[in-house]
């Protein structure tokens, strides 16, 4: 089944679209003819929302499409550099999973096993302080990934690569 990764844009202007739209892509979701697949970032955003009953709608109709989720960037990575060391040694492991279903997602980012749905989710983050390891891990991770596209911008005469 083809992966579908929807990006913000994405998401809200599935969301306002006409009611034949949105049901079309909920009934691909549903027939299994594509998976939907989205990140972390994507509760940031809902919770983020100033509009909070839109970021509630826009929760709800993300569960309407039964997506599949992404592990945050520093679990991916972790799965890479653990998959690379057991082919170096060489063991034969599976392959690592870069996406699966939410409540493996946020056990990966909280430590705390739990089945919850979006709306669920995107409503604890917005009762959450800036300083919560949630979203403070989630936000200094966009912040390495801005520096990282500016240090990668400049002439390569120009970049200090350093590890912050």
């Amino acid at each position: 089944m083809p992966l579908f990764y929807c990006d913000q844009n994405f998401v809200i202007r599935a969301h306002d679209s006409p009611e034949i739209y949105r049901k079309h892509i909920q009934e691909l979701a549903s027939a299994e003819t594509v998976t939907y697949v989205l990140s972390p970032w994507h509760w940031v955003d809902m919770a983020e929302d100033a509009d909070v009953p839109r970021g509630m709608s826009v929760a709800d109709f993300v569960d309407s499409l039964r997506p599949a989720w992404m592990y945050d960037r520093r679990n991916i990575q972790e799965k890479e550099v653990s998959s690379a060391f057991f082919q170096f040694v060489p063991l034969q492991i599976e392959p690592p999973q870069m996406i699966g279903r939410i409540g493996d997602v946020i056990f990966e980012l909280t430590g705390v096993r739990e089945d919850r749905d979006t709306r669920a989710f995107v409503t604890h983050l917005r009762t959450v302080e800036a300083d919560h390891p949630l979203r403070s891990n989630l936000r200094n991770a966009f912040a390495t990934n801005q520096k990282n596209c500016a240090d990668f911008t400049q002439p390569s005469s120009q970049r200090r690569f350093k590890n912050t």
